[in-house]
């Protein structure tokens, strides 16, 4: 692959935000480091966590001839606004540390106010992975990979890192007792003290699934292959289900034809779609089917899509 244009497209399905983020970030940042190609570089890296479940790195940089090996993670703002995400927020980093030796974070608005700077840390840090090289086993759990038995890692970074793995860990200690501190400060129940339950919690929350069920496709409809004559407006939108494609941030549900050839796809975030899970509900047990969507059609990369917001949004048929 020789230039980033081409990696781009190829790598569409993975780069796909609403707001672009992950796309700017490759043009505003990785596309101008000359020390690595488009080659070097792939998203949502696939890895396993210490409990077995399946977790995605925003970009990974990865030659073993060059003696790369840097998980980069691009975060938005809301990191720590609840306690369960900020707990899982927790485990996941450290097992990207225990597994990678060293994680690189930039926020959002960093890659918009200040590209440059980001562009030289990651410089300063393939520098000194490239000037002292020890062995270091590389993950192989990503399928898109060919497995590798080993590739390097400078020895100064992974023992810096093991050091700095545990000062992270105080300081993000502190910070939820702190949070925790002012929550009671201005009489307002901690957050933690709401999720001792969470499954329990959570369940209560959810709206019932009564539309998920052996229906006929409803008469006010649209096709999803005529969705985007509609870009714009409000739709209820019906049409075979072809693919479910899990990505970091939720679900895609592709209709009639698998990406990149589908006409439609709806997003379904993930806080939608563990309300459907905790029902007992696997959206691939629609596959095939007919489904339906209501929401506002819109376009993005010119793909037509919807977001389903609530679960009276989304019509299944239940096998």
């Amino acid at each position: 692959m020789t230039n980033w244009a081409s990696w781009k497209q190829k790598y569409k399905k993975e780069l796909w935000h609403i707001a672009g983020f992950e796309e700017i970030f490759v043009d505003k940042v990785l596309s101008q480091i000359p020390q690595i190609t488009p080659s070097d570089v792939t998203p949502q890296y696939r890895f396993v966590d210490s409990t077995g479940k399946s977790r995605y790195i925003d970009f990974i940089i990865i030659n073993k001839a060059k003696g790369y090996l840097l998980p980069i993670e691009l975060d938005g703002f809301s990191k720590d606004k609840r306690h369960v995400e900020w707990i899982d927020f927790l485990k996941r980093q450290n097992d990207l540390i225990t597994q990678f030796g060293i994680v690189l974070r930039f926020s959002n608005k960093q890659m918009f106010d200040d590209p440059i700077d980001i562009v030289r840390k990651i410089q300063q840090t393939l520098k000194l992975q490239s000037e002292k090289i020890a062995t270091f086993p590389v993950p192989t759990t990503n399928p898109k990979l060919k497995p590798q038995a080993e590739t390097t890692l400078p020895v100064e970074i992974i023992g810096a890192h093991k050091a700095n793995s545990n000062r992270l860990l105080m300081v993000m200690f502190t910070v939820v007792v702190v949070s925790i501190i002012y929550a009671v400060s201005i009489n307002q129940k901690p957050t933690i003290s709401k999720k001792l339950s969470t499954e329990r919690l959570v369940v209560e929350d959810i709206e019932p699934i009564s539309r998920v069920e052996r229906v006929r496709t409803p008469k006010q409809h649209i096709a999803a292959h005529n969705a985007v004559e509609h870009i714009g407006t409000s739709q209820l939108v019906c049409g075979p289900l072809a693919e479910v494609y899990e990505f970091r941030n939720g679900v895609y549900l592709n209709f009639v034809k698998t990406f990149p050839d589908t006409p439609f796809t709806a997003v379904v975030w993930d806080s939608l779609h563990k309300k459907i899970l905790l029902q007992g509900i696997r959206l691939e047990h629609s596959l095939h089917n007919e489904i339906c969507v209501e929401g506002e059609i819109s376009s993005y990369n010119g793909q037509t899509q919807v977001i389903v917001h609530s679960l009276a949004n989304l019509t299944l048929r239940k096998e």
